[in-house]
Formats: C-alpha cells, structure tokens, sequence
C-alpha cells in the first residue's frame, strides 16, 4: 500500500492533462424520445464511426466508411469516404492520425413523409407542421407515404432524411433463377444430406 507521501510523488510526476472546450448539450424532446444535440465539440479521427457527422470546411459531411492504416514506415492516417449533406457527392479524404475535427452542429426531429412531387420529396415537420421537399436520393426507396422518418437539420434547415429502421415492402419483381444456380443448389442439398446420415 502507498503512504500519504508517496501517492502525492506519483500525482506530481504525471504530465497535466490539457482541458479541451466542453461542449454544449442540449436535449430537445420528441414523441419517440431525447435527441442529442452537441455544439462546438470535436473528435479524433481515430474515433470515427459509421454514420457519424462532422463538419470540414464549414460543410457537413457523414462518414460512410473508414479505415485506419497503419504502414511499415511513416506515421498512422485514416482514409475516410465521407458524403456531403449539402449536395449529396460523395468524397475521399485521408486525414492523419490523431487529427481533430469539428463535429457538426446538426439535430434531428420526427416527421411525416406526406407524398412525392416528380423528384421532390414532401415530409411534414410533426413539432411545427411545415411542410419540406427535398430531392430524392438514396433513402427514397424505403418510404411509402404517411411513413414516420427523421428529419436531419443543419443551421435550421433540412438537409437529410433517416428513414425507419424497419419498413415493409412487398417483392413486386425478382429476376428468374438461372438452371446453373439450381444444379449449385441440388448438388448442396444432396452434400448435406449426405453429412447429416
């Protein structure tokens, strides 16, 4: 066990931990729960997680896949592919090991996809009952109108749309199996039926 005197040694040999910014958090209430805002918060690209958003540049961009390479020689980075909320491009971005970046100051609410116009997509804010369109993109194909989904704001205004995580959908066309995929699968069968006697 360590005395009094030697715990304060060990306290005062360890380098001092720099404070960063706190970040201000706000909770704002919805019908399905809490969502979390953060402002002015950043995070180590180490840290990165699939569908995280952060802000480079001024812009909002979401992680869609990362990887950590560590080479033989030369310092760690991470490549990053990273979608633009604003425009919807896509873009690859290799960032160094330990670098910091800001994490965008977005928030989500509950709405309502109503109905589609063309290539315009209508959804109903449930808080405040106005009425957005957004372009289709991506997440179209998994709405059907009345849908509850959640709406992604960026300074005030809706940038993306989360669809339900889970949606029913009815097979409406499947491609016809080919004979070689039957045989592959005939011939499976009767392998198994072979290792289960």
């Amino acid at each position: 066990m360590l005395s009094q005197l030697q715990r304060q040694s060990v306290a005062s040999c360890r380098a001092p931990v720099p404070a960063r910014q706190a970040p201000v958090i706000t909770y704002q209430g919805c019908r399905r729960g809490l969502s979390l805002i953060t402002k002015g918060s950043q995070t180590s690209v180490n840290d990165f997680k699939t569908g995280m958003t952060v802000e480079i540049d001024g812009t909002p961009y979401r992680v869609l896949e990362f990887l950590h390479v560590k080479p033989g020689k030369g310092a760690a980075f991470v490549r990053t592919k990273l979608k633009n909320l604003l425009n919807n491009s896509n873009q690859e971005k290799t960032f160094r090991g330990g670098e910091t970046v800001s994490l965008a100051d977005v928030s989500r609410r509950e709405g309502q996809f109503t109905y589609a116009d063309g290539d315009q997509y209508v959804f109903m804010d449930m808080e405040s009952y106005e009425e957005t369109r957004l372009v289709k993109d991506d997440w179209a194909k998994y709405l059907k109108e009345g849908a509850i989904c959640t709406l992604v704001f960026y300074q005030g205004k809706v940038i993306s749309v989360e669809p339900p995580n889970f949606v029913e959908l009815a097979v409406v066309d499947t491609p016809p199996v080919s004979r070689a995929i039957q045989q592959v699968e005939a011939a499976a069968s009767r392998q198994h039926w072979r290792l289960v006697q």
